[in-house]
C-alpha cells in the first residue's frame, strides 16, 4: 500500500496560504509516496513568479509520484473544456495520470455525458484519465450514478474517485463496490468524521474532516472491502478542515502520515495484512 497527500489541504481554493513548493517538500519529508496537485495552488505559485516547470522539478526531485490534478466542475463552469485543456497540460507536465471532475449543478444527463466525454477526450490527449467524484450534496450524489456516468463516458477514459466520507454519507450499499475492478478506482481519498454532521454536508466536507482514526467511520470495513476487490494502489489523505489548513503545513503533514501508517492505523494494517 502506498500513501499520498494533496496540496488542496493548504490551497487558496478554500482560503489556505501554504507555499506550494514547501508543501511538496514537506510531503516527501514526512514519508509520503505521492502527492496530488490542485490548479489554484499552481496558479498562485505562478502569480508570485514561479513556473509549472518548478513544480514538476520539485515533485521529481523529491521522488514523489503525482496522483492527480483537480478540478473540472461540470454544470457551473462555462469554460469546462478550456479548464480540461489547462488541467490536461498541467497533468502532462507533472506526470499526473488522473484529473478529478465533479458535477456542481444539475445538468440534463445526455448533456452531462457529452460534456464530460469531451473533457475525457481532451485529457486523454495528455495521457490523463478523468476521475469522477460523487458527493452526497451535489448533483452527482451516489456511487451508483458515478459508475453509470463512467460507463457511458467509457471506462478506458474515466474512472472513479472513492472518498471515504462521501461513501458513508451517501449511504452507498456495500454491494455497490462488488463489481468494481482496481483499475476503475483512479483516486482513493481517506479521512474520518464523527457520528453525524454538525452542520451541512458541504460544510462538513470542506471544514470538519478528521484524521483517520479520530472519528467513527467504518474505515476497517471499507479498507477490507477494497482489498477484496484487489485494490493495492495509493490511499491519499483528504483532511479538508478549517483547523487543519490553518495549522503549520509541515506539522500537519507529519501528523497525517502518522495517522495513515502508525500503530493507531489498525483499520488499514488489518486490511492490508
Amino acid at each position: 500500500m502506498r500513501f499520498g497527500f494533496h496540496t488542496i489541504h493548504f490551497s487558496p481554493m478554500f482560503g489556505g496560504n501554504g507555499a506550494l513548493l514547501d508543501v511538496i517538500a514537506a510531503t516527501a519529508a514526512a514519508g509520503f509516496d505521492a502527492i496530488g496537485i490542485d490548479l489554484p495552488s499552481v496558479e498562485a505559485h505562478v502569480e508570485t513568479g514561479g513556473s509549472v516547470d518548478q513544480v514538476a522539478d520539485a515533485i521529481a526531485g523529491t521522488g514523489l509520484r503525482c496522483t492527480d490534478v483537480l478540478v473540472v466542475v461540470a454544470g457551473v463552469e462555462d469554460d469546462v473544456l478550456t479548464k480540461a485543456e489547462t488541467l490536461g497540460a498541467l497533468a502532462e507536465s507533472i506526470g499526473a495520470p488522473a484529473c478529478i471532475a465533479a458535477v456542481g449543478a444539475p445538468v440534463p444527463w445526455p448533456a452531462l455525458v457529452r460534456s464530460l466525454r469531451e473533457c475525457a477526450d481532451i485529457l486523454g490527449g495528455h495521457g490523463c484519465r478523468l476521475a469522477i467524484e460523487f458527493t452526497p450534496y451535489s448533483a452527482l450524489g451516489t456511487l451508483e450514478e458515478a459508475k453509470r456516468l463512467c460507463g457511458e463516458i467509457g471506462w478506458d477514459n474515466a474512472g472513479l474517485v472513492l472518498d471515504s466520507l462521501h461513501f458513508f454519507r451517501s449511504g452507498a450499499p456495500w454491494d455497490e463496490l462488488d463489481d468494481l475492478t482496481p483499475d476503475q478506482l483512479l483516486v482513493v481519498q481517506w479521512n474520518d468524521v464523527l457520528d453525524a454532521p454538525t452542520g451541512s454536508l458541504l460544510d462538513e466536507s470542506r471544514n470538519r474532516r478528521l484524521l483517520p482514526g479520530d472519528g467513527t467511520l467504518a474505515l476497517t470495513e471499507l479498507a477490507t472491502a477494497m482489498r477484496g476487490l484487489g485494490f493495492d494502489g495509493t490511499v491519499s489523505a483528504e483532511i479538508l478542515s478549517e483547523s487543519f489548513r490553518r495549522s503549520d503545513p509541515a506539522t500537519a503533514i507529519r501528523a497525517t502520515y502518522a495517522a495513515l501508517t502508525g500503530p493507531a492505523a489498525g483499520w488499514l494494517t488489518a486490511a492490508t495484512g
